[in-house]
């Protein structure tokens, strides 16, 4: 992305990639090393942060992979829900 994308939240920049790329899910340590790689600006604790914001507002869900430790996200497209999150980063 180029550099105007600083602006963006980073929860919206990972929610984009989870659209177009994790409808089967994707382990965190795929996640990170996608979202770093087309956004260096983006930092591991700006990533939880924001996985927590969008679990929170149901639009993904975490769940224990088969590793020890490895996180899969999942996105839940279709959900009804009425939850707005905060563009504060």
């Amino acid at each position: 992305m180029t550099s105007s994308s600083t602006s963006l939240p980073v929860w919206y920049v990972i929610y984009g990639f989870l659209k177009k790329y994790g409808e089967e899910g994707i382990t965190d340590k795929e996640l990170y090393e996608r979202i770093v790689s087309e956004n260096p600006w983006i930092s591991l604790p700006q990533i939880s942060e924001a996985l927590l914001k969008l679990e929170a507002a149901g639009k993904i869900r975490t769940v224990r992979g088969g590793k020890k430790g490895t996180l899969v996200i999942e996105l839940l497209e279709g959900r009804k829900h009425r939850y707005v999150l905060s563009d504060e980063d």
